[in-house]
């Protein structure tokens, strides 16, 4: 069964990831009547980028962000103050800032798996995975901090290049 999952802030709030983060929680874990209960949940994060800007979506490069072990998810990681979902938070913006990505097409990508929550000496196990859920990096505001990168960080960065190296040039032409 394939079934999309549209992530967004609630409105008013600006664009930080750990609003992006509450809302896949809130998705994940809440039941239908809107109950929620500690889940435990096993989270692979994963960073998808195209070479060059405007190359085919279909040839993205993937690389590892964080794996998350099984650790239970309650309703403070829904409101944006549980320890898990401020550690899952950290985790993608160290990420960010130590390997500062290309950011063509950026996308991160989230596979979670939901567990059972165990009874008596019974270990968890796992209920369903779901996989693919993806978050724009155009879309979140404090990813690269300090850069305006407006409407697609792939051509504020590659504008930024170019300006550098068009500066190099003048710069050697009149030396």
């Amino acid at each position: 069964m394939k079934k999309n999952i549209q992530l967004k802030q609630s409105t008013g709030q600006t664009k930080k990831l750990k609003n992006f983060i509450c809302d896949l929680l809130l998705k994940l874990i809440a039941s239908p009547d809107g109950t929620i209960a500690p889940t435990l949940l096993k989270i692979l994060i994963l960073y998808r980028y195209t070479i060059a800007a405007g190359e085919k979506k279909d040839t993205l490069i993937t690389l590892p962000i964080a794996l998350i072990p099984v650790t239970s998810f309650d309703e403070q990681d829904i409101d944006g103050t549980g320890i898990a979902c401020n550690s899952l938070n950290d985790n993608i913006l160290n990420w960010f800032s130590i390997n500062n990505p290309v950011c063509n097409n950026g996308q991160i990508v989230f596979s979670a798996t939901l567990y059972s929550n165990p009874t008596n000496n019974e270990s968890p196990q796992p209920l369903f995975v779901l996989d693919d859920v993806k978050i724009y990096v155009a879309e979140i505001e404090d990813l690269f901090p300090g850069k305006k990168m407006g409407k697609n960080p792939a051509r504020t960065i590659q504008r930024k290049q170019r300006k550098s190296i068009n500066s190099s040039k003048t710069n050697l032409q009149n030396s």
